[in-house]
């Protein structure tokens, strides 16, 4: 540098040196920027998710206020935010939107009067790339009288009832995209067989119907209807027939016993299963019989509010899984669970043979059955005294053999006399 150059200029020289300095450093930035080769900085770019068009045909066949000059589209994403416009169209019957996000997919159109909304339309829109979506002949809402009413829709009802059963229900007024609406409108319900107070003005956009009534079983729809909005059809309500005596039940089945049953008690049930306060007379009888068994006790019993018991049954002859069958006229019967028997009904009354010393029994006594196996058992003969559980039916002794035959007290008493003959 010069010597001659004085303390000024040399700082102003210094100052242009790091301005070229610097705006070298900044050119190769750029120039970095922009180079395709590795290493270089590269500017990200979002990717285009793709756009496609919308057409609305026939915008203008509603009852549009000819006020209406000129519509307003909005396009959102999932998430509520704004893709697309919003862009202003002028009145005519068919426009088209091109270059809406295919990420768009709520649509809404602005009715505007001098710039003023009047009436709003909204749906939803599913866009592929390219490809033109149609919304043809849409509704409004008019926003002066806010969210009108269009169509009626049943919120809540029964299912399932009984002939006679009171239930309720509710009908909503709402607007053309099924929201909820302030209506005041009277609601009609019609159906078949069915009473109660069927018209019913909406508050707040909602009917309430109660105390009504089906009187006949079927299944049936209902109808609602309004002047001016879309009317609307329930889900079907199924009416039962009404409760009849159809079944009977073991309510106590029969248990293991050797001769004597414990109660059992059958009961009248409707069609559901529900006891029915049936009257008339209840009939029990053995079914399945492993060994050839009778029943014995009081077999025909009349129902008491749709139940009768059974306290003094009994089966002759022991035996494995007996059952029992209980039936009554225009009933379907029932069968019980399994049961055993052990022993089996015989009688149990002592007696004596008293036969003199030194006289002998040339044959056998007939006792009857002892063990329950259909033979009859018989007694041997015997000398003096002896018991045995059950009377003899027969005595026969060789001829010549005064004695006395004597009987418990409560059987017969019998005296054998000498001769050729027997004594009986």
């Amino acid at each position: 540098m010069p010597a001659a150059l004085n303390l000024v200029d040399r700082k102003a020289f210094t100052l242009r040196l790091r301005f070229l300095t610097l705006l070298l450093a900044v050119m190769a930035i750029l120039a970095g920027c922009n180079s395709s080769e590795p290493g270089g900085a590269q500017t990200p770019v979002t990717p285009d998710a793709g756009t496609a068009n919308i057409e609305v045909r026939h915008i203008l066949e509603r009852a549009v206020p000819t006020s209406v000059d000129s519509f307003r589209f909005t396009g959102t994403d999932a998430n509520g935010n704004i893709v697309f416009g919003p862009e202003t169209r002028t009145k005519i019957a068919t426009i088209l939107l091109t270059g809406v996000p295919t990420q768009t997919r709520g649509f809404r159109i602005e009715y505007l009067s001098a710039g003023t909304v009047v009436g709003t339309f909204r749906t939803e829109v599913v866009l592929e790339p390219g490809q033109t979506f149609v919304i043809d002949n849409p509704d409004w809402v008019d926003t002066n009288t806010g969210n009108a009413a269009t169509q009626l829709q049943f919120q809540a009802q029964p299912s399932v009832l009984a002939p006679g059963d009171t239930f309720s229900l509710q009908v909503a007024a709402l607007d053309l995209n099924g929201n909820p609406t302030d209506s005041t409108v009277a609601i009609a319900l019609s159906g078949p067989n069915l009473d109660g107070t069927l018209t019913r003005n909406a508050v707040d956009g909602v009917a309430t119907f109660d105390g009504l009534s089906f009187t006949t079983a079927g299944t049936f729809q209902l109808g609602a209807s309004s002047e001016g909005l879309t009317p609307a059809t329930s889900n079907p309500i199924t009416v039962t027939s009404a409760p009849q005596p159809t079944t009977l039940v073991f309510r106590a089945q029969p248990a293991d016993a050797q001769t004597f049953l414990n109660a059992v008690t059958v009961q009248v049930v409707d069609q559901f299963g529900n006891p029915f306060a049936f009257s008339g007379p209840i009939t029990i009888a053995l079914g399945t019989n492993p060994s050839g068994a009778s029943l014995q006790g009081a077999q025909v019993v009349d129902t008491v509010t749709g139940e009768a018991t059974f306290s003094n049954l009994t089966i002759t002859r022991p035996g494995t899984g007996f059952t029992l069958i209980a039936s009554a006229p225009g009933l379907t019967p029932a069968t019980s669970a399994p049961f055993n028997i052990t022993q089996g009904v015989f009688a149990k009354a002592d007696f004596s043979l008293v036969v003199p010393a030194g006289v002998g029994l040339a044959s056998t006594v007939d006792g009857g059955d002892f063990n329950g196996d259909g033979r009859t058992d018989a007694i041997p003969p015997a000398i003096g005294s002896r018991s045995s559980p059950r009377p003899p039916t027969a005595i026969t002794r060789a001829p010549s053999c005064p004695s006395a035959v004597s009987c418990g007290p409560t059987l017969r008493t019998s005296t054998a006399t000498a001769g050729p003959t027997s004594c009986r």
